[in-house]
């Protein structure tokens, strides 16, 4: 009996809670962007020709960028400790030459065949990715055995980094975007929150200029990101489920022990030994 309307609380919650993700789904308006890695460094856009070469300047490297009659000099964020045998190798990374543009409704090899045959007009960006180009926002955990900024802490202090983009415009120009911020992890933030609770502080929020979910910029920097960000909690289709999320996870749990419960054999007492 608890096994057959266990199995029918959860049919129904979990049919509702499938209905609830499906509405979010429909109503939220997430641009797919789909990109495309470079390889090139002297190629045309928009009708003016793109180079990029290796540079120094003062004993600096830097990523020398030409577009048309414009140009600018990018510092070489972490030094090649290889020397590879192209430009893009020795700096992937933290650069990355990408085209990208809105995918949606097509898959992938529909989007690579409309940037083939002009259909579809791709932006053309530069990502970058600084170590140690904010400032921390979370408290110190590492302070007593953090060492100099090297490369092995500029890897695993991913709320310091820093991601910068550069796009290449129709007008001629080389226009850098907001510079934008690796984003906190949803876990992270509600620790911090709910350490702020008991201590009676104000709620902390998310820092400023983080990367949102769902925008090109996001996309861009995971090409150059050695680990994605984990996942946050704002825009995630789970936050409108309201009981039907507990409701069928707890009914699936109670229907599998009343399962067992049900099929185990009768217990029998061991006959009495003589004495």
């Amino acid at each position: 009996m608890i096994v057959a309307v266990s199995f029918v609380v959860m049919v129904v919650s979990m049919y509702l809670l499938a209905g609830r993700i499906n509405r979010y789904n429909d109503q939220v308006d997430h641009p797919a962007f789909a990109f495309i890695d470079l390889t090139t460094t002297a190629f045309a856009h928009h009708n003016r020709a793109v180079e990029l070469s290796e540079i120094e300047i003062e004993g600096e490297s830097k990523l020398h960028i030409r577009f048309g009659d414009k140009q600018r000099d990018i510092d070489v964020a972490i030094e090649p400790r290889y020397q590879l045998p192209t430009l893009f190798d020795r700096h992937s990374d933290w650069m990355k030459l990408l085209y990208f543009a809105d995918r949606s409704e097509m898959t992938f090899k529909q989007f690579r065949q409309g940037v083939a045959d002009g259909s579809i007009e791709p932006r053309l960006i530069i990502v970058t990715r600084t170590p140690f180009g904010f400032e921390p926002i979370k408290e110190k955990r590492f302070e007593n055995i953090e060492t100099e900024e090297d490369w092995g802490w500029g890897e695993v202090r991913r709320d310091r980094w820093r991601f910068d983009f550069y796009e290449f415009m129709p007008d001629g120009e080389i226009l850098q975007h907001e510079p934008k911020r690796f984003p906190e992890s949803g876990k992270s933030l509600l620790r911090r929150q709910n350490y702020a609770k008991l201590k009676g502080e104000p709620i902390p929020q998310r820092g400023e200029g983080e990367i949102e979910e769902y925008t090109w910029q996001f996309g861009a920097a995971l090409s150059v990101s050695p680990r994605a960000p984990s996942v946050t909690f704002e825009k995630q289709a789970l936050r409108g489920s309201g009981w039907t999320l507990p409701v069928s996870a707890g009914s699936f749990l109670i229907m599998i022990v009343a399962f067992f419960f049900a099929i185990a054999p009768e217990r029998t007492k061991a006959p009495d030994q003589a004495s």
